[in-house]
């Protein structure tokens, strides 16, 4: 049976080279990479699946978390109509890995598959895995419509040493993640309010600054992890883990939570919840007193109590927040509509709003809404959320991301983000877009230390690590970027832009054969725009101006940006000045100041059109004196 052509499995007919999944009219859809797990656990016919081995066979051998394993299983179970406590496709084997329990068979064929087939279902599965592997390294990757923006910059020259040495995380006694807790209601329907304690755990704990607390992207990798506390501990860079379970039925809930030694394993403390939901902050107030006490360090503080509001709302605000980490149009507007609901209860309630804001600047940001329309609400949330709880740091900080997006205003940006940081300088949360703007100033050498920070803070987040190596390129410590983009794809082969990335910084260091390789790897407009700039490299002309030509009518309209780098890499600085107008005329004032920092523009710098386009855009040394960010955060 080829598996691959599709398969029956109970009531259901699988499609996966259309990511699809057909009972009679009901049609249902999942990612491809669930695809490829419900495709091994296929092959195994009815055998239990390691963990490692899934992780190994879909994402490649270096693989840094189970997170996005879980995910997938979520997305099948979802998809199945399947349940974890009670399951009919596919079962946990606790430790261990999965199982599916019901046989595929074939989609003409229902008598199970011949154990005397001349080719096993294991030889064809893994031929395919195999063949997906060999087209990972040429598959479509096609960078954010937003660029990312990013920080870091070494003062001497980074080695490979060096850059590991920099952002290694420092353990100490006092330091503890809170790992992802698990959702053990009957109905497996509430994981967002079993994530959202936990989030909101960790909030609490970070806001005493006695203690170094993980943060969620690294934490959260480790949901339903098959590794012991030793391991995680390791490469978490922490001494201890709050581990816990949720169920709620109804308006009670049961939670249970212990403190474990992340050297030994062993449990320090165990403790259990049963109260109504309406409770819930005084048992989030309660678990994070007993980890201070047992930490030895002092009591939390006002700073660190939970913002209260009416359960039902807070409820909402969860599971709003829970969506949004989709990162799709749909649930971005699912999102919306929870949060609206949630400030129709509690219109004080900041948090939401804050985090309506949120929303609004990804649905704006990421194009899938009109740029006016997404800003001017995520503006309207922001101070609204501002207005209802001026100590609240989110609401600070949404505004600063408007005012830098949106209005290109780099001096309120500044201002609103120093207001969120006075409240709290060590939010792990926001201090990534601080870096930003410290970037966008120009204030490297303090973006460094932010950054280094968040990565002690966040050590299995390659986002950071991109951050990091984009912005040595930047300063031209091309040895760290070239380290720091090594080790992004390391951490995760499939990270969007650091293949582009790499190949920018390899072209930039004088191997321009090694940049061509990774540039025709990649499609869209920075295929076109790297081979373009690699084939001027090599003395190439025709070539050059062929991928010029089509980067010119396949992009030009959306991007015309890009069409500049191009001409301003190959010395035609008339046509480079007339596209970046261009850029400017389509998405105004905000977001140049990466643009002033990048290294396609060395040819424009001497050019007095360049300092005036600068001052056009808010970025002539004027307007940038005096811009600064007052931290108090270790120093790498």
């Amino acid at each position: 049976m080829n598996l691959r052509d599709g398969f029956l499995l109970g009531d259901w007919t699988v499609l996966p080279l259309e990511g699809r999944l057909q009972r009679g009219d009901d049609e249902r859809h999942v990612t491809p990479k669930s695809m490829d797990v419900l495709l091994c656990l296929a092959d195994a016919a009815g055998s239990v699946v390691e963990r490692e081995s899934l992780l190994a066979n879909v994402w490649g051998e270096r693989a840094v978390s189970d997170e996005p394993l879980t995910r997938c299983i979520a997305d099948l179970r979802k998809a199945l109509d399947d349940s974890r406590s009670d399951p009919t496709y596919i079962m946990t084997v606790p430790k261990r890995g999965y199982r599916l329990l019901t046989a595929p068979r074939e989609l003409n064929n229902t008598a199970p598959p011949s154990a005397a087939s001349e080719e096993t279902l294991a030889s064809r599965a893994a031929r395919f895995v195999t063949l997906r592997k060999m087209l990972v390294g040429f598959a479509v990757l096609v960078l954010a419509a937003v660029v990312q923006i990013v920080i870091e910059r070494a003062i001497d020259r980074p080695t490979d040493a060096s850059v590991a040495a920099a952002v290694a995380p420092i353990v100490d006694d006092r330091s503890v993640a809170v790992l992802p807790f698990e959702d053990m209601t009957a109905a497996q329907d509430q994981a967002y309010f079993a994530d959202g304690l936990a989030e909101e755990l960790m909030s609490l704990l970070a806001g005493n600054p006695a203690l170094t607390v993980t943060s969620r992207t690294s934490a959260f990798q480790f949901r339903e992890s098959s590794l012991a506390a030793p391991e995680i501990g390791q490469r978490l860079g922490v001494r201890h883990l709050v581990e816990g379970s949720v169920a709620r039925d109804g308006d009670l809930l049961r939670i249970r939570t212990q403190l474990v030694d992340a050297a030994s394993g062993n449990i320090i403390w165990r403790d259990r919840f049963d109260q109504p939901v309406g409770n819930i902050f005084d048992i989030q107030e309660d678990i994070s007193a007993r980890v201070a006490a047992t930490l030895e360090v002092s009591a939390l503080g006002d700073t660190a109590t939970a913002r209260r509001t009416d359960p039902e709302a807070y409820t909402l605000y969860l599971e709003a927040r829970h969506l949004a980490r989709g990162g799709n149009q749909q649930e971005f507007e699912n999102a919306i509509e929870l949060l609206r609901e949630a400030v129709l209860i509690d219109p004080d309630y900041a948090p939401a709003w804050a985090q309506m804001a949120d929303v609004y600047n990804n649905l704006a940001g990421q194009g899938f809404w009109d740029w006016d329309r997404g800003f001017a609400a995520a503006r309207e949330a922001a101070e609204t959320a501002v207005a209802a709880d001026p100590e609240y740091a989110g609401g600070h900080a949404e505004l600063a991301w408007v005012a830098h997006r949106y209005d290109g205003d780099l001096r309120a940006a500044f201002a609103h983000m120093q207001r969120a940081l006075a409240i709290n300088s060590l939010d792990v949360t926001i201090l990534p877009d601080a870096a930003i703007l410290l970037l966008q100033a120009g204030q490297l050498d303090q973006a460094i230390d932010v950054l280094r920070y968040c990565i002690r803070r966040s050590p299995t987040d390659p986002r950071l690590r991109y951050n990091l190596g984009v912005t040595y390129k930047y300063a031209d410590q091309l040895e760290g970027a070239l380290v720091s983009f090594r080790k992004v794809r390391e951490m995760n082969p499939d990270y969007n832009g650091a293949q582009y990335q790499l190949a920018e910084t390899l072209l930039l260091t004088g191997e321009p054969e090694a940049a061509l390789a990774e540039f025709e790897a990649l499609s869209g407009y920075n295929r076109l725009k790297g081979i373009s700039v690699t084939r001027y490299v090599m003395d190439d002309a025709n070539g050059s101006d062929a991928a010029l030509a089509e980067l010119t009518e396949t992009w030009a309209e959306k991007w015309p940006g890009v069409i500049a780098d191009v001409y301003a890499f190959r010395g035609e600085l008339d046509a480079a000045f007339e596209w970046l107008d261009k850029d400017y005329e389509k998405y105004g004032a905000a977001g140049w100041g990466e643009v002033r920092l990048q290294r396609w523009y060395d040819n424009l710098r001497d050019d007095d059109r360049w300092h005036a386009f600068l001052d056009k855009v808010g970025l002539d040394e004027d307007k940038l004196t005096g811009l600064n960010l007052e931290l108090d955060i270790p120093r790498s």
